[in-house]
């Protein structure tokens, strides 16, 4: 199984050694969760051989320098297809939550569109549509029913375990905001790890980020990472990726990534006291 140090060049490795500086240096896992892992609703490609390298990373930095952010959703959420009758016609993955969609099931009747355990109705779904579209220019996607808070999905991959961490923050917990990224939700509200990190007692030099999925919750939480001032890696062995993202599509955020500031690392490359 292969992880995304394959897919990505060899030629943007930065070389090491890096020497790691507890405090000053700080580790993020993003998305461990089994949601993601073998078996999955959501399985990512590599995610188990990622987890290896992440907990072995979260170790060797040392709790007290480890965060980590996760999915965790409320049942009957706008951005899981759970929430929706059939005659909605959601494809869960693909469906988007446009405006225009919301506008059509609103024409058609809530009664019609959403099951009785949906924790949100059709005008806030509307509303936090519009923000979401602000905030980051794009509208959320129905994803299938995955990590619902209390469920088994929320749990880490093994080894990966809650001890590894001082600081453990779950997104995607609002019922009609979804949050990719590790640092804001789809409306821009923080998810809590940069005032985690403002409240450190040293201040934060460089972030070393793994976890799941390179194109998606990782991508985005790199980007954001990008905007503070600190130095972002990638540990490219540490994490999963999207097999199904052909590789112009990758090579375009990869790019992005690269205009960002972000460095992508091989764990390898990591020395530590």
């Amino acid at each position: 199984m292969t992880t995304s140090a394959q897919v990505i060049p060899e030629h943007l490795w930065v070389k090491g050694p890096i020497h790691v500086e507890p405090g000053k240096d700080i580790a993020l896992s993003v998305d461990a969760t089994r949601a993601f892992g073998p078996g999955g609703t959501l399985e990512v490609h590599g995610a188990a051989e990622a987890a290896v390298v992440d907990a072995d990373t979260s170790r060797r930095f040392g709790r007290t320098n480890s965060l980590a952010v996760a999915d965790a959703h409320v049942p009957g959420s706008a951005h899981a297809h759970g929430a929706y009758t059939q005659e909605a016609g959601i494809v869960p993955n693909q469906t988007l939550l446009s405006e225009e969609q919301i506008a059509a099931w609103i024409q058609m009747g809530e009664e019609r569109i959403l099951q009785p355990h949906a924790q949100f109705s059709l005008s806030q779904l509307r509303t936090d549509a519009r923000l979401t579209q602000m905030f980051t220019g794009r509208p959320q996607i129905v994803w299938a029913q995955h990590a619902c808070i209390g469920s088994e999905e929320t749990l880490f991959i093994p080894p990966v375990v809650p001890e590894d961490f001082c600081n453990i923050f779950y997104k995607g917990t609002h019922p009609t905001r979804d949050s990719h990224s590790g640092i804001w939700d789809a409306v821009g509200n923080p998810v809590g790890v940069m005032a985690a990190i403002a409240a450190r007692r040293e201040r934060v030099r460089r972030i070393f980020v793994k976890g799941n999925a390179l194109e998606v919750c990782i991508y985005l939480t790199l980007m954001n990472l990008a905007r503070f001032g600190i130095e972002v890696f990638i540990v490219m062995d540490g994490v999963g990726y999207l097999s199904f993202i052909d590789d112009s599509t990758r090579a375009a955020l990869v790019e992005n990534l690269q205009r960002a500031g972000v460095r992508f690392v091989h764990s390898d490359e990591l020395t530590y006291n």
